[in-house]
């Protein structure tokens, strides 16, 4: 027999009993009833005060000087930064996968690489690969599938 049959047998026990002791005491329990509080007056809003307004403002006329990143609204210069640093190390990254492949790759091959290792994926990697080829730092063959390296994508990697 195992623990939790017996547990389970111990438990059933003790309510069983528990069960038959409240059933032949034949106790009640009264509940103290409360009246309902009485509820207060509805309390309206205060008006906005002088430095919040001023301060909504002031971040508006903020974010309309300052250009936004095409790719996301909310993105801070400093964090827009940073993705586009991250970009191109995946574009670099990409590049030495293909110099390690032999010069050449499979498009889903690149992909799950892109993927995996730097969270680029989908329509990410849909840009990351138009802007290689657009380089010329890539040539894709619609026939086969397959990304080659050029030499401007070899040096590219170096630099």
């Amino acid at each position: 027999m195992g623990i939790r049959s017996r547990v389970k047998r111990v438990l059933k026990k003790a309510l069983s009993r528990s069960d038959q002791d409240a059933h032949s005491q034949h106790v009640s329990v009264q509940r103290e009833v409360k009246p309902p509080e009485s509820s207060p007056l509805p309390v309206e809003p205060k008006p906005r005060s002088e430095p919040v307004e001023a301060a909504k403002k002031a971040q508006s006329e903020k974010s309309a000087e300052a250009p936004t990143p095409s790719n996301a609204n909310d993105l801070s210069l400093e964090q827009a930064d940073k993705v586009a640093r991250h970009f191109e190390r995946a574009r670099k990254g990409v590049l030495t996968f293909l110099m390690d492949n032999g010069g050449q790759s499979e498009l889903a091959d690149i992909h799950n690489f892109s993927e995996r290792r730097f969270f680029i994926g989908h329509q990410k990697f849909s840009q990351l690969m138009e802007g290689l080829v657009d380089e010329e730092l890539v040539s894709y063959s619609w026939e086969d599938g397959i990304a080659t390296i050029m030499e401007k994508g070899k040096s590219y990697t170096n630099q």
